[in-house]
């Protein structure tokens, strides 16, 4: 018997896309009411969602190293939106990297892989902003924050 639904005032699930079974959303970021990103993890890797006011969808992005995981996404501009998780590089494992991808206005691409030991968890900025930042750990189990301007 499955679990009845628990109701929660002003809540709504919303159908987004299916990749299958184990997918996580652990982020999510909204500049505007038709442009909304949900970056997380899909069965084949990191999955990125975009909202445009009315459905969600999924944008391919890149899949750098063995098992990319994102976990947090944030954006100034319709073309300048961020996506950090971490990654590891290979499928005999090694050290966690973090993960950066940029999205253009068109596509994602690999902003900054590999660069820093550890895994990003979240990332912020608002329109407009001079600069994004992103928090996680970094290698060494130490307290990590970027910037990027």
């Amino acid at each position: 018997m499955a679990a009845p639904a628990i109701a929660a005032p002003g809540w709504t699930a919303v159908t987004i896309p299916s990749t299958g079974n184990n997918v996580s959303l652990l982020g999510a970021s909204a500049r505007t009411n038709t442009d909304a990103w949900a970056a997380g993890t899909g069965a084949s890797g990191g999955l990125i969602e975009h909202w445009n006011g009315t459905t969600w969808s999924i944008v391919p992005s890149p899949t750098p190293g063995a098992y990319p995981e994102l976990s947090g996404v944030a954006g100034r501009s319709a073309s300048d939106v961020y996506a950090v998780g971490t990654n590891l590089p290979s499928v005999n494992g090694g050290p966690e990297q973090a993960l950066i991808l940029r999205w253009n206005g068109t596509a994602w691409s690999a902003d900054s892989n590999g660069v820093f030991g550890g895994a990003l968890a979240a990332a912020a900025t608002f329109p407009g902003a001079a600069s994004e930042w992103a928090v996680g750990r970094g290698s060494g189990n130490q307290g990590l924050v970027l910037s990027h301007s």
